[in-house]
């Protein structure tokens, strides 16, 4: 492997706690992460999802790609 190979690169996406608005805490570039990304590991799918529809509403659930890792 050469050193200066991209193998690929991990988001840690923060969750919030409680009902709020998830913009009015989390920076934009978690929002600018999650319009790009459709691959997941998550601890919860269902509590996943509706993070990151809270996140970006327009986004689509059916073309998430949710891993559970428990």
């Amino acid at each position: 492997m050469k050193p200066n190979a991209v193998l690929g690169k991990l988001y840690l996406i923060p969750t919030t706690m409680g009902d709020c608005n998830p913009m009015d805490v989390l920076p934009q570039t978690i929002k600018r992460s999650i319009d790009l990304i459709d691959y997941y590991i998550v601890e919860n799918d269902k509590t996943a999802r509706k993070s990151i529809k809270g996140i970006n509403p327009e986004k689509k659930q059916s073309e998430l790609k949710l891993f559970v890792l428990n």
